[in-house]
């Protein structure tokens, strides 16, 4: 799977689970920071978005793959994350790169 492909379906995953919260769906792009830049999207919430993903990402893979939280962080401080506590919230298009990353080192 591609970088996009997954960004694709991540962003219509956080969608549709925000949808399922009750909460206006937001206008998504790429450099969408979910953590901190959506309405009442937490780690929790990205935690039903990573299982709904990965039934998702299985069938097209055809394996088991394990998605963790931590995808949608980063420790390191760089220009352009927006500082949370201790850790760093990554825009959609950087956690696809994680989850592609991943996969493939899973795979």
């Amino acid at each position: 799977m591609t970088e996009k492909t997954i960004e694709l379906l991540l962003v219509k995953e956080i969608a549709n689970v925000q949808k399922l919260n009750g909460i206006p769906n937001p206008s998504l792009s790429s450099a969408t920071l979910p953590i901190g830049g959506l309405s009442r999207f937490d780690s929790l919430t990205a935690i039903e978005v990573l299982m709904s993903l990965e039934v998702k990402i299985e069938k097209k893979l055809g394996r088991e793959v394990d998605l963790d939280v931590s995808l949608f962080f980063t420790d390191k401080g760089r220009k352009g994350l927006k500082k949370g506590m201790t850790q760093y919230s990554l825009s959609i298009s950087a956690i696809a790169k994680n989850i592609c990353h991943s996969i493939r080192s899973t795979g």
